[in-house]
Order: C-alpha cells, then structure tokens, then sequence
C-alpha cells in the first residue's frame, strides 16, 4: 500500500510540471486554458484542468497571441479594417457549434496482466475425494497456487460535472493458470501413483502389459467482474489525462475440469487410472476496484487496479476409476474461494 500512494504522489508532481496553453488578451490580461478550436471569428477553450468543461467562446480579435504548451506562440494581427482596441469586446454571440458543447463520454478497450496475491481459497485450501492423485490423504488442489495471468476488459465513462467527476461501468475477464512449480509437482505426483499402479499384484498378474499414456489436466482459473463506480479525471492539456476510479459489483468465479488419466493395455484389455473433479457451479461474490491510470495522446491508456474480488463457494464432485476397482461411486463436497490480484494494462481510449 507503501508503493500505492508513492505512485500517486509521483502523478501529484507531474501535474504540477506540466505546462498549458496561455491566452493573451491585447490589455495585457492572461487565462491559462487549453484550446480546443480557432475559428475566423472566435478563439474557443475551456479552462485548464477541467476536462471536458464548458467551452468559452472569444472575439478572436481581442487576442493578442497565444502561447501553446509546447513553446509555440501564434500571434493575431489586426488588420486595418478593424475597429479600435478598446472597442473590441473580449466575449461574442457567436453561436457556438453543438459538437464543441456536448458532453460525451468515451469507451476503453483494454488487455493485461494480474498478479494474484493473499490466499485464493479459506479453510483447508483443499478438495477432498476419496483417493488423491496427488497424496495419499486425498488432498489434491489448494487454490492458493494461481499464478500471473491474463485480463482483456471493456470499460465506458460517462461524465457528469465539468469538474472532471463521472461515472464508468466496465467488464474484465482474468484468467489465471496454476504456477508452474505446482504444475510440475502435481506431474511428478501423478506419476509416482502411477508406478504404484504399475508395480501392483494386480498389473503384474498379466502376462502382456504395456503403459499406453497419462496426462495431467491442470485447472485454469476464472474470474470475470463487472463493476460500476465513480471516475475523476483531470485533464493535463489537449492530448494527456489522468485518472483515479473506484468502484463495486459482482464477481463471477469458476475453474476448469481437474483431471489425471492414465491408461494401461494388460493381456489385450484396456483398463484406466483416473482421477477427475466437476465443478457444479459458479461462485457469485460482492466484489470492488480501485485504480489511477493515464490516457496519453487522446487514445493510448496505461492503468494500475486493485481488485478485491469477494469470498465465494464452489461444489464439486469427485470421481476415481482403478485398474483393480473399476469406477468408485463419486463423492461430492464444497470449497470456498477468497480471490484477489493486482492488475497493469494498456488500452485503446475511443
């Protein structure tokens, strides 16, 4: 959290680096602002920090110069057809055009990685069956082995003040594989179980055996959150934003099949070692996010998230076939869930 509120104060100092577009009025007055157009007749902006404020409509020919951001200075010279200085009014009736004025929102697409981090299960962390694949005592997969995945997200702000404050709602879908340390372990484990198989009184009571193949399924991990919240931004200039939301809703939890299946020929007859567990549902969860991001030259985003995606619970069911027993009556029981990860993405601001 430490390292959360240094990179807020680094986006505090940027703002206070960063320079602006400066009108200058030919009495010598000045207003900090960032421009959004010039016409033959006016000069139209909205004052600086305020992203997609009010426009302000200006007699073109009461500026003297402009002083863009990047160091260029556009000056405004009046011609010998136009009225005296001091009769020249600084605000106009010109009509402002609609598309200048509308408020609009905008749209993100968005693609990255997450970092779980805590405890992805409570309890025991464990599923139980009768048999394991992976132990004897039955213990067979602790959610708290996901490791770095993948996101892609959808996401649409809507301001509502001047100011910068808004609304957004946004759907992500994350999807964590296991570590790789733990799907090496889980294989060596499978394995051991198999040369147990392999060298048991059963096997060996056939005059023709041969291993035909084994596999383990490892299970990948689902979360897909669709949250909405309040976003506050603040507009560097014309090209730069930033950003900081926080939001809640609904977490959607789930995992993939989990299996190991090996297959034996002994004296002509195939017979299986398998081990599987279905998850019979989903796990709904209260969940909520909190970010600050970027929007660099209009489109371009980089953002940092928080995601506490709630506590839930999964059934499942549990079913082992042996050489020796055939098909055993499946076992049913319950895991809880308790996910949260960290997330950095880049995107497309439309």
């Amino acid at each position: 959290m430490k390292h959360y509120f240094i990179f807020i104060n680094l986006f505090l100092i940027l703002l206070s680096a960063t320079a602006q577009d400066v009108i200058v009025f030919r009495d010598s007055s000045t207003v900090k602002a960032t421009i959004i157009d010039i016409t033959d007749q006016a000069v139209i902006y909205s004052h600086f920090g305020v992203l997609e404020g009010t426009p302000y409509f200006i007699n073109k020919k009461s500026v003297l110069a402009i002083n863009y951001e990047d160091g260029r200075q556009e000056r405004f010279e009046l011609t010998s057809e136009s009225v005296s200085d001091q009769n020249i009014p600084k605000f106009s009736n010109i009509t402002p055009p609609l598309e200048k004025i509308s408020k609009k929102g905008g749209f993100l697409l968005n693609v990255g990685v997450v970092l779980p981090i805590g405890i992805w299960s409570s309890g025991s962390q464990l599923l139980e069956g009768s048999n394991g694949i992976f132990g004897d005592d039955a213990e067979y997969q602790s959610l708290n082995d996901a490791g770095m995945g993948y996101m892609v997200g959808f996401n649409a702000d809507f301001p509502i003040t001047k100011f910068g404050l808004g609304v957004f709602v946004s759907l992500d879908v994350i999807v964590n594989p296991l570590q790789k340390k733990i799907r090496q372990q889980q294989e060596n484990d499978f394995t051991e179980e198999v040369e147990q198989v392999w060298g048991s009184s059963f096997v060996q009571g056939f005059s023709n055996k041969r291993f035909e193949d084994g596999y383990v399924k490892n299970p990948f991990y689902f979360n897909i959150p669709l949250m909405a919240g309040v976003r506050y931004t603040y507009s560097i200039n014309r090209q730069h934003r930033l950003w900081a939301d926080a939001g809640i809703g609904c977490n959607i939890f789930n995992a993939s099949t989990v299996e190991g299946k090996a297959t034996f020929v002994l004296d002509g007859t195939t017979y299986h070692l398998e081990e599987r567990y279905y998850w019979k549902n989903v796990a709904l969860s209260l969940s909520y996010k909190v970010g600050i991001g970027t929007i660099l030259w209009k489109h371009f985003s980089i953002d940092v998230h928080y995601y506490g995606l709630g506590s839930g619970t999964l059934d499942y069911k549990y079913q082992r076939t042996t050489p020796q027993e055939g098909i055993k009556k499946p076992t049913s029981g319950t895991v809880k869930t308790k996910c949260q990860m960290f997330s950095l993405s880049i995107g497309y601001y439309m």
